[in-house]
């Protein structure tokens, strides 16, 4: 997930995302949850797959709304 997360642009080869894509495609209705998303941003770890999903995490915790994945 981590690989097309990066391949896609959203997410930076550091594990971090890639804020202004998402705020403009996947959270483009939802201007208002900029702040959490870059809050979200900033948790960084050893290693970009932790990264990812520590944000992924932070994410499921602090956004207003439920996060998923299209099948």
């Amino acid at each position: 997930m981590s690989c097309a997360c990066i391949n896609a642009g959203f997410c930076h080869k550091n594990g971090r995302q890639n804020v202004e894509l998402a705020m403009n495609i996947i959270f483009s209705r939802r201007q208002d949850v900029r702040p959490i998303v870059e809050e979200c941003n900033q948790d960084v770890a050893p290693a970009p797959v932790e990264t990812f999903t520590a944000v992924l995490l932070c994410y499921r915790e602090k956004l207003p709304f439920k996060t998923t994945f299209p099948e």
